[in-house]
């Protein structure tokens, strides 16, 4: 691994140690309790189209700079009311 693909994965390992990931059951289960959640999607369009779209998902395909991405989400807030 060069010098410069290991700077990477630490930076984006630092990024997803703050990310709590969940199963679709316990996203659901946490929506319908209306907790203060924020979903992203990273499926391709393709996948979304033929599986069916998340209502109120915010939508960050993984092909998006995951620097550049996280720096906005940071000033994203997302009220369910």
């Amino acid at each position: 691994m060069s010098s410069e693909s290991s700077n990477i994965a630490k930076y984006l390992e630092s990024k997803r140690a703050g990310i709590e990931r969940l199963t679709p059951k316990e996203a659901h289960e946490r929506l319908q309790k209306n907790e203060r959640v924020i979903l992203v999607d990273t499926r391709p369009a393709s996948f979304r189209d033929e599986e069916g779209s998340v209502p109120g998902a915010v939508i960050i395909e993984r092909w998006v700079r995951c620097r550049s991405a996280l720096t906005r989400m940071r000033y994203t807030v997302w009220d369910r009311a």
